[in-house]
């Protein structure tokens, strides 16, 4: 049952695949490996069609996202805030110690968030 490497053949005959050398797939492996190794902006066919308009509508689009995205930072803190509240409220007269612990690992947690964040604007801004 165990064959030998000599008896199995090569790995693309083990595959059920052959080797094509005909030019037109010569061709094509050609232009798959040049747009590979190509530097710099590539042209795609769609870029053509695009007018001002679209680029309108799309910082148009953008700023309705900023703004949405605005909302949504001051829902989060408003939530945390009163998270931070009932927290306040119910552990601390009668579990002191896991409001503590509780509180100590949140501003770890914040504190690594913040820094990552701080670290990203500040890379983004030496790149100018």
């Amino acid at each position: 049952m165990n064959k030998s490497i000599e008896e199995a053949g090569s790995p693309e005959k083990q595959q059920g695949l052959e080797r094509d050398d005909s030019p037109q797939s010569l061709d094509v492996i050609t232009q798959k490996m040049a747009s590979f190794t190509r530097v710099g902006f590539s042209h795609h066919p769609v870029f053509d069609k695009f007018e001002p308009q679209h680029v309108t509508q799309f910082l148009t689009n953008t700023h309705k996202n900023q703004s949405a995205d605005r909302w949504f930072r001051l829902v989060y803190t408003l939530i945390g805030v009163a998270v931070f509240i009932m927290l306040t409220w119910f552990l601390l007269p009668q579990w002191a110690d896991i409001y503590f612990d509780i509180l100590m690992y949140a501003g770890i947690f914040t504190a690594g968030g913040a820094g990552g964040y701080g670290l990203k604007s500040w890379r983004s801004q030496r790149r100018g």
